[in-house]
């Protein structure tokens, strides 16, 4: 088996046999609760002259063992996520009440109230408030749920989730040193931007091969979120739900 100065060889390699320079778009979207893509604003993006799976991926295959207690916690953390996505969902319906409500009274408020379309608009938007008194209810209902789920979630999840972070240091603690030494066989640093409010972000890269690195929150699970290691091959990079991964928050 080859070792790992002769996997970063290798790396180093193909980083470096690829075209540039050139200017890269990146684009980052994800999905509601309704699973509808938006654009990811705001959004740290890491743009990286090396696979940082594969680095990870060496030196987890050298550790002693494996990462510890991910049935526990997958465990944990499905359970957890269905009284949270309960709520999630109750709480969004209760938005999307108010947010139909405040587009009512503003046609509401462009009309005569003796015509017959302020009338039938009116009761509307009476069925609307009702719609929203019982979402209220519910969602007031699910977020006790989901205090009493928190509260025999927290201890146990802590705990586990320690003995993890151990693990993490043991087994990366030479990914530093692997980074800075392609780095100085390179000459190449990675890149950092943000994505505007239309969630893109545009680079300019030299020459070698790049990697696209994010990280986003799951907004269907607290404990999860979705993660990005994608090759840029084109001008346009898109992070979406088709290319992302969602993993667990260990």
């Amino acid at each position: 088996m080859r070792g790992p100065n002769a996997f970063l060889g290798a790396l180093l390699a193909l980083a470096l046999g690829c075209d540039g320079p050139r200017e890269v778009t990146i684009e980052v979207t994800v999905p509601d609760l309704d699973g509808v893509e938006h654009p990811a604003a705001d959004l740290p993006i890491v743009i990286l002259p090396y696979d940082r799976d594969s680095l990870l991926g060496v030196l987890e295959a050298r550790a002693a063992s494996s990462r510890p207690h991910m049935r526990a916690l997958d465990s944990l953390f499905s359970a957890f996520q269905v009284d949270y996505l309960a709520f999630a969902r109750a709480a969004h319906q209760v938005a999307r009440f108010h947010d139909s409500m405040a587009l009512l009274k503003g046609t509401l408020d462009t009309l005569d109230r003796s015509t017959e379309d302020y009338h039938t608009w009116f009761q509307v938007f009476a069925q609307l408030k009702d719609s929203l008194a019982r979402s209220e209810r519910h969602r007031d209902e699910a977020a006790g749920e989901l205090r009493r789920a928190r509260t025999a979630f927290v201890p146990l999840s802590d705990s586990l989730r320690q003995e993890v972070r151990q693990w993490e240091q043991e087994t990366f603690r030479d990914y530093d040193d692997m980074v800075a030494d392609l780095i100085k066989d390179s000459g190449r640093n990675g890149l950092r931007d943000t994505t505007a409010t239309d969630g893109h972000a545009t680079v300019a890269l030299g020459r070698g091969a790049w990697w696209v690195y994010a990280r986003a929150w799951d907004v269907e699970n607290p404990n999860s979120e979705w993660y990005w290691n994608v090759a840029v091959t084109r001008d346009t990079v898109r992070l979406n739900s088709q290319n992302g991964l969602r993993l667990p928050s260990y």
